[in-house]
């Protein structure tokens, strides 16, 4: 999958077992299997809970925000690399 737009004002982006679930209140608008997200785009006024947010970051999965417009505003990324420490080191010792 990818890449998943949620663009639905006042939406809410939680976690389910495995999945990411897309709604507004108690209606659910989509669900996908969050092994399969790369990256998920928010277009506007869109809520994302905490353990959402959580795990997306441990799973390398960028969060990016965007204005209503589509413009960009910033994003969310979790260690993307596993050379983090590596990297700390070697300035270290410079």
């Amino acid at each position: 999958m990818g890449e998943i737009w949620v663009t639905e004002q006042g939406a809410r982006l939680s976690l389910g077992p495995g999945r990411l679930i897309v709604s507004v209140e108690d209606r659910v608008l989509a669900e996908c299997p969050i092994s399969q997200v790369e990256r998920v785009m928010l277009l506007g006024n869109i809520q994302v809970t905490t353990p959402a947010i959580q795990r997306m970051l441990s799973m390398g999965i960028a969060l990016v925000y965007l204005h209503t417009d589509g413009t960009y505003c910033g994003q969310l990324v979790g260690n993307t690399t596993p050379h983090v420490a590596l990297r700390r080191t070697q300035y270290d010792r410079q």
